[in-house]
């Protein structure tokens, strides 16, 4: 509902051209997007990250639209440098590529090269390690593929439906506040390890099969579009 109401309101703003008179209060002088997952849609009714993903095709038509505005896109050390300065004369945009997913050097980068653009790339260093936990995705894969699952909550069995689509979202949804309602990192993980272990989960085995490896990013590293920064180590 919350996102609802909140989409509604900038769609309002939008097709009155309310933001046109807005620009001058709120309009700032330049934009970080921040993108993860670069790739087709997907079929599936279930996909509680989605809202992590934009297509192909959605991100060609921005680069498309970008390099056709008044808006310059900038690397991050250009954005610092007008910080610095307070050379504001022009609006800017910089591109940021959370995590170092596979699916941005197919579906992303051969974009982001036609139109010459500069990008930079924050990496979790466990994924490229093939350490890292992507517990969210571990958590959707889980329901997915079950009907009903169990696992231990305050220190109680419960169990759970989830034949139907809308179970999935709802108990996804509960089950994801629970997790980020506890008090470390680490207890979160050991959660979410416990139940993937339960319903045969390789939760390692999303960062193998999603993230790039150390030679992607080096390579990645070399073409002086690409900027290389640090993320976190787990994300």
């Amino acid at each position: 509902m919350k996102k609802t109401v909140i989409r509604a309101g900038l769609e309002t703003t939008y097709f009155s051209g309310l933001h046109h008179w807005l620009r001058p209060l709120v309009g700032g002088v330049g934009a970080i997007l921040t993108l993860h997952h670069v790739r087709p849609a997907r079929p599936e009714a279930f996909q509680p990250n989605r809202l992590l993903e934009v297509t192909p095709e959605f991100l060609d038509r921005l680069l498309r639209r970008l390099t056709r505005s008044r808006i310059d896109v900038v690397s991050l050390d250009e954005m610092h440098r007008r910080y610095i300065e307070g050379d504001f004369a022009r609006r800017f945009v910089c591109l940021t590529f959370d995590d170092g997913y596979k699916d941005f050097l197919r579906w992303a980068y051969p974009s982001l090269r036609k139109y010459k653009l500069p990008f930079a790339m924050f990496i979790a260093t466990s994924f490229p390690d093939r350490l890292g936990e992507l517990w969210w995705i571990a958590l959707e894969a889980v329901i997915a593929r079950n009907n009903r699952i169990g696992m231990v909550i305050n220190g109680a069995d419960q169990y759970f439906e989830c034949a139907t689509t809308r179970q999935k979202r709802e108990l996804y949804a509960a089950i994801y506040g629970y997790l980020r309602s506890m008090k470390t990192e680490e207890e979160l993980r050991r959660t979410v390890r416990d139940l993937c272990a339960c319903f045969s989960v390789d939760v390692v085995s999303f960062s193998r099969d999603l993230c790039m490896g150390w030679q992607d990013i080096a390579e990645l590293a070399t073409d002086p579009l690409c900027t290389i920064g640090a993320h976190t180590v787990n994300t």
